[in-house]
C-alpha cells in the first residue's frame, strides 16, 4: 500500500482513514463512483485462433463410436472370447486409437511451442496425464 501522496496530497493509507469514516450509505456512493472511474479492469488474456482450435481438438477426445466399440470390446474380452471379427475389429480401433494419440501429442506440442512453455509443463497446467510409454 501506498504511503507517498498523490495528486491531491492524501495517500493512500489517509485515504483509506477518511473511508473508514464514512457512514454506510456514503461509502456504497463512494465505492459506485470509485469504481465508475474505472470500470473496466485489464482486458483478460485472449487465446488466439490457433490456440482455441488446438485446445478445442486436444479436448475432444477421439470419436465416441470409437471409444464405445473399444469398451464393449474389451468387456467382452474379459468375460468371454472374441470372434476372430471381433478380435480384427479391437486391432483396428487399437491401432486408430494409437494414431489419434499420436496426432493429439502434435497438436500439444505446437501448443506448447506457440505458448512459449515445455510439453509436460503444458500438459500439467491443462490437467492432462502423461502417458506411460511417453
Amino acid at each position: 500500500m501506498s504511503t507517498a501522496a498523490n495528486k491531491n496530497g492524501m495517500s493512500t493509507r489517509q485515504l483509506l482513514r477518511a473511508v473508514a469514516q464514512l457512514s454506510w450509505e456514503d461509502f456504497q456512493e463512494f465505492i459506485g463512483r470509485a469504481v465508475a472511474l474505472h470500470p473496466v479492469g485489464p482486458e483478460p488474456p485472449r487465446l488466439s485462433r490457433r490456440e482455441t482450435a488446438l485446445l478445442l481438438k486436444i479436448n475432444a477426445g477421439p470419436p465416441l463410436a470409437w471409444q464405445r466399440t473399444y469398451s464393449a470390446l474389451i468387456e467382452k474380452r474379459r468375460t468371454a472370447r472374441l470372434t476372430a471379427q471381433e478380435q480384427r475389429q479391437l486391432l483396428k480401433l487399437v491401432d486408430k486409437m494409437e494414431r489419434y494419440d499420436v496426432k493429439r501429442m502434435e497438436w500439444l506440442t505446437e501448443l506448447a511451442a506457440l505458448r512459449k512453455t515445455p510439453l509436460r509443463a503444458l500438459m500439467k497446467s491443462l490437467g492432462l496425464k502423461t502417458p506411460e510409454y511417453v
